[in-house]
């Protein structure tokens, strides 16, 4: 009997103690008269978003390239010999060979407003080597952007576009994150603009990745996809603590 007291005792304490957070209260109504925590935060995290994706921008990219000319229908797609080439296209008409032509290649990232007068961070291996770089924000203003400075090493890149008074985030310190902790992912993946995902942060300090000269990276299982690279990442102050750049 002591035994069993004992136990029931201990049952009544761990009730006490979890009774605030396992028991939700009801209004007369019977609604839950407090919100829950996870829809607490869910509206912290649509706070966040809603603050922080007028600040995301598109990076269109455009490169001089040579792509050859479509062949006609028919024609061998195996190559022939060019004196061969003339002589049926002499006496038989058949189509000449492709000829190569310069056209112009488009890429497309995403970047984060940094400061109100227009500059933007982004990767540099969305940038590098761009004859035109145009910047689409969230409410459809393009801008075309030049590039200020730009470091290989680390894959950042520092844009500046004409534009005053615009949305943008801040910096913090991602020293401070530690594995576990939420974050939050805006960028333009498959070409979608301001799209939103939520994970947490799976490690730090990656390297040996073969991805930049410089390696100190964030995991994160965050979705990111092609597109998203020159995006953001978030802590959930809504500040800056990492720049998306690889899946």
């Amino acid at each position: 009997m002591a035994s069993t007291t004992s136990i029931l005792r201990r049952m009544n304490l761990l009730l006490l103690v979890c009774a605030p957070y396992c028991v939700q209260p009801l209004s007369a109504a019977g609604a839950p008269a407090t919100m829950s925590v996870a829809k607490q935060v869910s509206m912290e995290m649509a706070a966040i978003a809603k603050a922080a994706t007028p600040a995301v921008v598109s990076v269109r990219t455009q490169f001089s390239s040579k792509r050859p000319e479509p062949r006609s229908e028919g024609w061998d797609e195996q190559p022939n010999d060019p004196s061969q080439d003339e002589f049926w296209q002499r006496f038989f008409g058949f189509p000449q060979p492709r000829q190569e032509k310069r056209a112009p290649r488009m890429g497309q990232g995403s970047g984060f407003i940094v400061s109100h007068d227009g500059y933007i961070l982004t990767n540099n291996h969305v940038v590098q080597d761009a004859d035109q770089i145009t910047v689409l924000l969230n409410d459809e203003r393009e801008f075309i952007a030049s590039v200020i400075g730009a470091d290989p090493n680390t894959d950042i890149a520092l844009l500046k576009i004409d534009a005053d008074e615009l949305s943008h985030l801040e910096l913090d310190d991602s020293d401070k994150i530690e594995p576990g902790e939420w974050v939050m992912a805006i960028g333009n993946p498959l070409g979608l603009q301001a799209s939103v995902t939520v994970g947490v942060i799976s490690a730090k300090d990656r390297n040996n990745l073969d991805i930049a000269r410089v390696e100190e990276f964030i995991q994160t299982d965050a979705a990111i996809n092609r597109g998203n690279s020159g995006g953001c990442l978030l802590n959930l102050d809504g500040k800056v603590i990492g720049m998306n750049t690889a899946i």
